[in-house]
């Protein structure tokens, strides 16, 4: 699936009311893999902008499953033109992956 499309279905999806109640994991999750695509299609503003946003529950979640997403974003982050505060959230999440 192109970026551009997985990035449109996970906007679409994390403003959906879920059935169930979803976990922060999920939430965040998604958050963070809609940033991936976002910054895959050359979109780095709106992709920090969501991973600034989350980055916090990653933290309090602390999971190993969850911290695997960001390093993903951080591969599609590193090939784009970032500015300084995007490098500062780029490495940041960086840091989040790898514990």
């Amino acid at each position: 699936m192109p970026a551009e499309q997985a990035a449109h279905l996970f906007a679409v999806e994390r403003r959906r009311p879920p059935a169930v109640p979803a976990d922060s994991n999920s939430r965040a999750r998604f958050a963070v893999r809609q940033a991936t695509a976002l910054a895959g299609v050359g979109r780095l503003d709106d992709a920090c902008q969501i991973v600034e946003a989350t980055l916090p529950d990653i933290k309090r979640i602390d999971s190993a499953t969850v911290r695997a997403d960001p390093g993903r974003f951080v591969e599609q982050a590193r090939i784009r033109n970032a500015g300084p505060g995007q490098l500062a959230l780029i490495d940041a999440s960086a840091a989040l992956a790898t514990g």
